[in-house]
């Protein structure tokens, strides 16, 4: 076993090489930036001055995909491949070959992905057709150059992208206040939110979140909730409901909560950019906050805004 920054190598069988990785997102937000081509040609994009200049890719099993990067001499390299099974957002099986490749012969390439609390394990395995073609490949720098690439994909994770919300029960406390009530609020109805699930035994699904259904200059009319692995039974303010599945733009804000409005802009001009139709509602996600650190400076929040259409 060998480390290379944040991802490890290991070679399970002769002919194996497999990389792990941890990413700070959810599952689904990860395997969207494996798969999705604006994507792949920012964090694939190769050798150091290189960048991908085709990225031709149709997710579904038995359709073919084909990259080709270009060097700053103009040197072009290329891989195609087969997607031979896709399970989103748990697992992908690709074949690659290089069109002028300097190992023999065909890859399989095996990628699960795991989610634990906030973190999602990721485990790319490689099958090379010999065990020569697995070595020749590790000392060309076959490991390192994936690592650059995990590096770029965790990078984008944080950046605007387009993924989706999956179906999910949720408990939820609905509230309209003042704008000057919200930190009164917002403490007592996450503690009977917590409260009530602890007393039913349930255990959430991921942090908790706010949904501000639209905004207005003076008031909140939102609710705050928690996604959940089984129904909830309604208690008190808190409610049973499900998060119905939809497509959204996403980013992350690093820091304290004085910088979500400026966050938010950077979305909106995001969306505004891509052509993208967004709803009046929005989704706060406190993947970290005040109860993880004292320091602002770790605190993380998932940005969502649907989308029309």
């Amino acid at each position: 076993m060998k480390q290379y920054g944040l991802t490890t190598l290991s070679l399970p069988s002769g002919t194996e090489a497999l990389l792990t990785r941890d990413f700070l997102a959810p599952r689904e937000v990860v395997f969207d930036v494996l798969t999705q081509p604006e994507q792949v040609r920012r964090w694939r994009s190769g050798p150091p001055e290189w960048s991908m200049s085709q990225c031709e890719s149709f997710l579904d099993v038995g359709d073919a995909y084909r990259y080709v990067w270009e060097g700053p001499d103009g040197t072009m390299m290329s891989v195609r491949g087969v997607y031979q099974e896709i399970e989103a957002p748990s697992r992908l099986v690709t074949t690659e070959r290089f069109d002028n490749a300097w190992y023999p012969g065909e890859t399989r390439t095996v990628v699960d992905l795991a989610e634990q609390g906030q973190t999602t394990s990721m485990w790319y395995s490689v099958t090379f057709a010999t065990q020569m073609a697995r070595d020749l490949a590790i000392e060309s720098g076959f490991a390192e150059g994936m690592r650059e690439s995990f590096d770029r994909l965790a990078a984008r994770l944080d950046a605007p992208l387009l993924t989706r919300f999956h179906e999910a029960p949720v408990a939820t406390i609905p509230l309209a206040i003042p704008r000057d009530q919200i930190q009164h609020v917002m403490g007592p109805g996450l503690d009977e939110l917590m409260a009530t699930l602890e007393a039913q035994g349930i255990a959430s699904a991921g942090p908790w979140y706010a949904h501000h259904f639209a905004m207005y200059p003076d008031t909140f009319d939102f609710e705050i909730g928690v996604p959940l692995i089984a129904p909830i039974t309604p208690s008190g303010r808190v409610r049973r409901g499900i998060r119905r599945p939809f497509r959204v733009a996403r980013m992350v804000h690093c820091g304290g909560y004085e910088g979500l409005s400026a966050a938010w802009e950077l979305l909106g001009q995001w969306i505004a950019t891509e052509g993208l139709r967004p709803t009046e509602d929005v989704w706060e996600v406190y993947a970290a906050g005040p109860d993880t650190s004292d320091d602002p400076a770790q605190w993380r929040t998932e940005l969502y805004r649907p989308l029309i259409g």
